[in-house]
């Protein structure tokens, strides 16, 4: 947690947001503690009691305004998980805005919601990105990264961090540029270099999350206030989907982590840079393919090919059939032969 300078932007505590703190650290306690299972290695769901290597505590004060409480209660699966991805659009921001923040703060012209986005800012990529970072080899990373992914924090996260979208459009726009430069000093020049050669698909990711972000933040009011999890594993969501889905979640990870490493001044070893990036970048494309299937995004043909874009409403139709059959099979299987 931030020491020093930075303590001074911790603002008085806020007994319901501790509590909302305390179970996202309950859930991050997971993270790291079992092997994930094949599909995606999703987690078990077993739940430690001790901090994983590299995880945040729990902050003595986190002064953070009323509206979080939509924020904490509203999970990707209650808006339409596909509709929710453009919200991880926020994340690419983090580094921008965290270094506007700090500068208001050291010359004492910081709002009281700055000063509450800042230590949140901190505390979220700490929380998230620290245990990726800690990461021992490739399939240590590969799990960190997929429970993190299995984790309703991440979704938590990335909601709290939305209900302050007019803030984060405050900072400078994120670029591939921006971000391999800000990247440079912790992956090093071979992966701020990776980063460029991808700028046409990377920039054409950022441009589609503002739109997503656009299109859907009118509808925030709408959406229900009751709380349930995304299952990537679920029945009800189509393979296609659930495989985009991933992707969008990994690439949010990904860059949480890089995030952290630039505002801790953490120079990230190289196997360990090389494998995050090359994820990063791999889960970015995967993500644009579904966020260019979205009516009302705007991505270049040249980028991501409409032979290559999904077709929504024939994997609606194909996984309604297969559901339709599976049900009639289980149905039949039930009633045994007939006599």
């Amino acid at each position: 947690m931030p020491s020093g300078p930075r303590a001074a932007v911790i603002a008085p505590t806020g007994s319901w947001l501790e509590a909302q703190v305390i179970a996202v650290e309950a859930e991050l306690s997971g993270v790291c503690s079992a092997r994930p299972t094949p599909r995606h290695r999703r987690t078990t769901g077993t739940r430690g009691v001790s901090h994983p290597p590299g995880a945040a505590r729990r902050p003595r004060a986190l002064g953070i305004t009323d509206q979080v409480r939509q924020a904490w209660i509203v999970t990707a699966a209650e808006i339409a998980p596909i509709d929710a991805t453009p919200f991880a659009g926020v994340v690419p921001w983090l580094v921008s805005l965290w270094r506007k923040l700090r500068a208001a703060v050291e010359v004492h012209q910081a709002t009281n919601e700055e000063q509450q986005v800042l230590h949140l800012i901190e505390y979220v990529t700490s929380a998230i990105g620290r245990p990726v970072l800690a990461a021992s080899d490739v399939d240590d990373l590969d799990d960190r990264l997929d429970s993190l992914i299995d984790s309703e924090a991440l979704l938590a996260s990335i909601h709290l961090l939305a209900q302050h979208l007019t803030l984060f459009e405050t900072a400078e726009p994120p670029s591939t540029t921006r971000i391999a430069a800000a990247a440079g000093d912790s992956l090093g020049a071979a992966q701020a270099r990776l980063l460029m050669e991808a700028q046409p698909m990377l920039d054409a990711w950022l441009s589609a999350q503002r739109q997503g972000i656009a299109r859907y933040t009118a509808e925030m009011s709408t959406w229900a206030g009751r709380r349930r999890d995304l299952d990537l594993a679920s029945p009800d969501l189509p393979a296609e989907l659930a495989e985009c889905l991933f992707h969008a979640l990994r690439a949010t990870v990904s860059i949480i982590a890089i995030s952290c490493a630039v505002i801790g001044d953490q120079r990230v070893e190289p196997w360990l840079a090389r494998a995050l990036t090359e994820r990063f970048l791999e889960s970015a494309k995967q993500h644009l393919r579904m966020l260019a299937s979205l009516p009302g995004i705007v991505v270049d043909e040249v980028i991501v090919p409409h032979a290559e874009r999904l077709d929504l409403a024939a994997i609606e139709v194909r996984h309604r059939h297969a559901r339709d059959v599976a049900r009639r099979t289980l149905e039949a299987a039930r009633m045994g032969p007939s006599s």
